[in-house]
């Protein structure tokens, strides 16, 4: 895995593609990636060597402007930790809707950005959650690069923070609530519109 990144960004450094404009106002992708958890059991944040859960979806982005678009992520996956005889997994979905702002021009191969936005996470019943299984994800923010790999195609790399807005699935410590972190990968394609030539 880490050859194929390595020899892909060498490509792709070497040229100078479009990207998502005006005329292709919309954008549609998969992306998938772990999830790791940090609250009143503990963190795991940036420890690979513990527990991790997977977590897919897709995405839809809006062009607004050259410098900003709006993304609706749609995901499901698992959220949790395994540390000092502490266990759980928790499967959730989630819909999470962000703003993306660019610090480099559209047209550039390598594209950073940084996002904020908040979402909404739909946690499946079990033994520790038997009602109320909504919650809400706000503030959410982060950032991560797009990375043209033709004139229609982008590979996305993504670090998202999640903070939750009540304790659902673990010890309800007040003033301490659950957040998540969103390592994510992912492959899009720009839309053309009908009026593009």
């Amino acid at each position: 895995m880490k050859r194929f990144l390595v020899t892909c960004s060498i490509a792709l450094i070497a040229t100078n593609l479009q990207a998502q404009t005006k005329d292709a106002k919309w954008n549609v992708g998969i992306v998938a990636g772990i999830t790791q958890y940090k609250g009143s059991l503990g963190n795991n944040f940036y420890k690979f060597n513990s527990q991790m859960n997977v977590v897919t979806g897709a995405s839809v982005t809006r062009y607004i402007s050259e410098q900003i678009d709006v993304n609706l992520l749609v995901a499901r996956g698992g959220l949790g930790i395994n540390k000092n005889n502490t266990h759980f997994v928790n499967y959730f979905s989630t819909a999470l809707l962000s703003v993306r702002l660019y610090l480099l021009n559209r047209n550039a191969v390598v594209k950073p950005y940084l996002m904020v936005g908040a979402g909404t996470l739909f946690y499946d019943k079990n033994s520790n959650i038997k009602s109320d299984i909504i919650n809400i994800m706000a503030p959410s923010y982060g950032g991560g690069v797009n990375i043209n790999l033709s004139s229609s195609v982008r590979l996305n790399f993504q670090e998202g923070f999640h903070h939750t807005k009540a304790d659902k699935i673990d010890i309800d410590i007040p003033n301490e609530k659950a957040t998540f972190l969103f390592h994510t990968i992912g492959v899009s394609l720009d839309l053309p519109s009908k009026s593009r030539k």
